[in-house]
């Protein structure tokens, strides 16, 4: 049954290094973040409960789309569109 459970890591941090990686998710693995919600969600202050609120909701935040994302997409509709265009055409001559 614990075969498919990961344990955490053994890692001991203070309530500033756990405040910083929650403000810097991205440069931090998944482990180290979940330590540092370990150590915060404890923590007697309100700005650290905020803090917990705050990485969560970046976290899981849908990602917006990149301009050079919209870029390709529309272009490979345009594609798509012209070719379907040139095949509707030569099927009706």
């Amino acid at each position: 049954m614990t075969d498919n459970v990961l344990e955490m890591p053994d890692v001991h941090m203070g309530y500033a290094r756990a405040r910083e990686i929650l403000r810097n998710t991205r440069d931090y693995e998944l482990d180290t973040i979940d330590a540092a919600f370990e150590v915060l969600i404890y923590s007697p202050r309100k700005e650290d409960q905020l803090l917990c609120e705050a990485a969560v909701d970046a976290m899981w935040a849908v990602p917006r789309p990149n301009i050079a994302i919209i870029i390709v997409v529309t272009c490979f509709m345009t594609v798509a569109a012209v070719s379907l265009i040139a095949i509707l055409s030569e099927l009706i001559k």
